[in-house]
Order: C-alpha cells, then structure tokens, then sequence
C-alpha cells in the first residue's frame, strides 16, 4: 500500500498494454514494481503474467497451473477461462504443479494487482526456455 500511494515519477500516455516489472523482494523491487502498475488502467478485466521460472528448467514453452484462482493473504484471484483454453489448444502450454511450487515471480506481483484493480481475472504462466516466442505471442 505504501509503495502505490506515491505519486508516479513519470506517466506513461494512453492506455498501456504491457507491462515489464521486477519481481524481486519488495525491499529491492516494491517502488518501481509499484511504479509500474499504476499505469495499469483500474478497469482491466483480464491480466495475462508472463514469470519467469527460477527453480524448474523448462523446454518448450510455460505452465499455466490447473486451478480455479490464485490465493493470498488479500484474497483469491480467479484464473480466467482463457487460461484453460490455452492449455487445451496451445501445444507450447501445458500444467506443471512443479513450475509454480516454489516460484515467487508471478506472486510477488499479485498484491499490486489487487490493490490497484476493482475485479480482474489472470491468466497465470511461468516459462520455461527454448520456445517459440512468436507463436506464443500470437496464441495470447
């Protein structure tokens, strides 16, 4: 709360669509972290993350974790029903518990989001190395 109740250094114009943010601890990364997410519109609907995996080696593509919502202490945050269909019909996606076990990248981020945005829905992926970034970037 602390870290998005300042006033931004710098706007950004329009409406962004993209967002690269640190996910390192708060102490190292929370300021610019919130920095960033205040330029995120307050009625997004939909939040795609893109983390990346520091613990499980991946080839091929990301996981996106089989499960209803994301939990925290703020709350659950629901998986929308885009992330399903991309495990069902992207050959790049597939689900790996393992992936998101001991991941910090994607959480870390989370609160931002909950704090900033009324209602969202997330579509939560950790990737691996080695894959086709253009194919993925059209899939999303």
């Amino acid at each position: 709360d602390e870290f998005l109740a300042r006033k931004p250094a710098n706007t950004v114009p329009g409406r962004i669509r993209a967002l690269i943010c640190p996910h390192a601890g708060y102490v190292f990364s929370g300021a610019v972290a919130a920095e960033g997410f205040q330029q995120v519109p307050k009625d997004t609907n939909r939040v795609v993350i893109l983390a990346p995996s520091h613990h499980l080696g991946m080839r091929g593509g990301g996981s996106i974790l089989d499960v209803q919502a994301f939990r925290n202490a703020l709350g659950d945050v629901p998986v929308a029903p885009a992330a399903r269909e991309l495990l069902q019909n992207c050959p790049f996606f597939m689900s790996i518990p393992q992936a998101h076990a001991a991941e910090h990248s994607l959480e870390v981020m989370l609160p931002f989001l909950q704090r900033r945005l009324a209602s969202f829905s997330l579509v939560p992926i950790v990737l691996g190395q080695d894959f086709d970034t253009r194919a993925m970037a059209e899939a999303l």
